[in-house]
């Protein structure tokens, strides 16, 4: 009776180890039960389309004109939170958006589970981990100029370009905007609640159009104005109050499920 008791509880709970064994599988994604979803970007200026070159002109509630040359900002750290509370997170989540390549203002994001999906979160710039991780490729490749050095890490975003009121020679305005640690951390993290949830279908890919609003940079009561502060190329306050400033630049325009 002993014997019999003591090889039912080991067949159980072998039994039992089996299962949960076979349960593990279920916790990654089928590669044939997942989608994608394409995000499509779309720069502005207020209510413009942004333009690069002298020939189109933009101008601030204060007044003050300026052109754009150079409009480049990284997005990264993408997180979609489906009904249930399931978060996706995206592996490798690194993206430049370069206003100059048209190629860059879209890109995929694959491997989500099927289901509906009603929160998206990124970070506007680079994660502290790969801000001093060495030399990098795809999109923290040194050659997009988006660095200054591994200890001053990466610029979470740039712009370049002219304005009259610039007290420079040249008329020139540059806002390279950096720094990951300490109290004028510049990395932005972005929650959109989703007025239309964003479905997963095996095999489909889903559309996000969001755009990108540069105004949202200079629209605030804490910038200078061009003509006191025409460039920003080092760590602290004034590019901590731009990146603050630019929190809000990303917005969710459109979505199409398929």
């Amino acid at each position: 009776m002993y014997r019999s008791k003591l090889l039912f509880g080991f067949l159980f709970c072998f039994s039992l180890t089996a299962c949960r064994k076979k349960e593990l599988p279920a916790s990654s994604p089928n590669p044939s039960n997942t989608g994608s979803i394409n995000i499509k970007l779309n720069n502005v200026v207020g209510s413009k389309a942004l333009g690069l070159g002298e020939l189109v002109s933009y101008t601030l509630s204060n007044g003050e004109t300026f052109t754009v040359k150079t409009y480049n900002y990284y997005l990264s750290n993408f997180v979609f939170t489906d009904e249930n509370g399931n978060k996706f997170i995206e592996p490798e989540s690194y993206h430049l958006a370069m206003a100059s390549d048209t190629n860059s203002l879209q890109f995929v994001i694959a491997g989500l589970p099927t289901g509906q999906y009603s929160t998206l979160e990124f970070l506007i710039g680079v994660d502290s981990v790969r801000n001093f991780s060495g030399a990098q490729s795809g999109a923290l490749d040194p050659k997009y100029g988006m660095i200054w050095s591994w200890s001053t890490g990466y610029i979470m975003a740039k712009m370049e370009g002219y304005s009259p009121q610039s007290p420079n020679p040249d008329k020139s305005i540059s806002y390279h905007i950096a720094g990951y640690k300490g109290a004028y951390n510049t990395l932005q993290k972005v929650k959109i609640n989703l007025s239309q949830k964003v479905t997963i279908v095996a095999n489909k890919a889903s559309t996000i159009s969001m755009q990108s609003n540069l105004a949202t940079w200079f629209e605030s009561f804490t910038f200078l104005g061009f003509s006191k502060l025409p460039s920003i190329g080092s760590e602290g306050l004034n590019a901590y109050n731009i990146a603050l400033n630019y929190s809000s630049m990303m917005s969710v325009t459109k979505v199409e499920n398929p």
